[in-house]
């Protein structure tokens, strides 16, 4: 009779959504998922500079389906050489920042939108290729 009891409780439980019956990924700042709103970054960066000299990276980010403003923070990395630099939004999702590249060669960099509240992250990835100054 316990026993019975017992899983009757349980399958109460779970089918009101007090108790989950699988695991997934956490969200950050999200109590539930639904209310979690979706971003997207959009980073735009020349594609070739020159060796020591400072280039601009502007970086835009939108809330989709949804009039809310974006809040928090832009966070560029560009790898080999781990630079980070950091993009406080403007009043419309908007900022940019410079980076200066000193050695040649080709650099991954990832823009990532690191959201507050419930706003999910997004990140925006390019590749900027660094030149000699030699001829």
């Amino acid at each position: 009779m316990k026993k019975l009891i017992v899983g009757l409780l349980a399958a109460a439980m779970m089918t009101l959504g007090l108790v989950g019956t699988t695991t997934g990924t956490a969200h950050a700042y999200c109590g539930y998922p639904a209310a979690c709103l979706d971003s997207k970054i959009a980073a735009k960066a020349p594609k070739k500079v020159k060796a020591g000299k400072a280039f601009k990276i502007k970086a835009n980010v939108k809330i989709r389906y949804s009039t809310t403003k974006p809040q928090g923070k832009v966070v560029v990395n560009c790898k080999p050489g781990g630079i980070q630099k950091t993009i406080e939004l403007g009043r419309f999702g908007n900022g940019n920042t410079t980076i200066k590249l000193a050695k040649p060669g080709k650099y991954k960099c990832v823009a990532t939108f690191r959201g507050v509240v419930n706003q999910r992250n997004s990140s925006d990835d390019f590749t900027v290729i660094v030149k000699s100054n030699k001829r």
